[in-house]
């Protein structure tokens, strides 16, 4: 096995288990742990991708490295919140929508040519479809449930996650499959998980994921930069 592989997997065995100390104690008295654990799990991340992504293009790197870091920010404030209002209207919101952006600015450049955000001509059916999924559903309940005033941006983040997921698509075919599955995955997870996310804070009494949503979030962002860093692997010999 080469070095590249040998790094990959004791990477990995080390960020799941940082993630499986942050679900064991979610719903427990010692939840305090996360202030330290959920910041270290992203910076773990963000320091394999410095480390591994040296053969990636300048645009991908910064883009990725911007999509970590306004995520960790958006955790603190997460972390951070009095409570669901001023958490929706302060800094987990606004950095969300920076990652989202960032990781989607990061997915324009593949080894073959640019894929600009604004582009729409890659829409597919499997598109419209996940589409559907990510973004009619929660609206749908939000309709239902009547949305108080400071819920109503949570539409506009649901539409924007569609950008995020288009880019991944548009990849198919200017990527090697294996970075194009990864992203494509970690992407629709990510989506996935900031519905239920949505739907869990703002229908309490319909929806209740527990702490799913706390290994579908790690999960999807490990598999958006593992994908990246797989769009040019620096395959190493020992």
């Amino acid at each position: 096995m080469n070095i590249f592989y040998k790094r990959f997997w004791k990477n990995t065995l080390l960020y799941f288990l940082i993630v499986a100390f942050i679900f064991y104690f979610h719903s427990s008295e010692y939840r305090w742990t996360e202030y330290l654990t959920k910041p270290l799990a992203l910076l773990f991340l963000f320091n394999y991708f410095i480390s591994t992504g040296k053969n990636l293009q300048k645009g991908i790197k910064k883009g990725i490295v911007l999509g970590i870091t306004f995520s960790i920010l958006s955790d603190i404030s997460f972390l951070l919140r009095i409570d669901v209002s001023n958490w929706f209207l302060g800094g987990t919101f606004i950095f969300s929508l920076l990652a989202i952006y960032s990781y989607a600015y990061a997915f324009q450049f593949t080894t073959k040519k640019r894929l600009p955000i604004e582009a729409i001509k890659s829409i597919t059916s499997v598109n419209l479809f996940l589409s559907l999924l990510i973004i009619a559903f929660p609206i749908s309940i939000f309709i239902i449930e009547e949305l108080e005033l400071w819920q109503y941006p949570a539409i506009l983040f649901q539409l924007l996650l569609w950008v995020l997921v288009s880019q991944g698509l548009k990849r198919q075919d200017h990527v090697n499959e294996e970075s194009y599955y990864i992203v494509l995955s970690g992407i629709v997870l990510y989506s996935i998980t900031t519905m239920l996310l949505t739907l869990q804070n703002f229908t309490q009494n319909v929806f209740s994921f527990k702490d799913i949503p706390v290994i579908t979030y790690f999960t999807s962002q490990y598999l958006i930069i593992i994908g990246a860093i797989f769009q040019n692997p620096n395959i190493e010999k020992e």
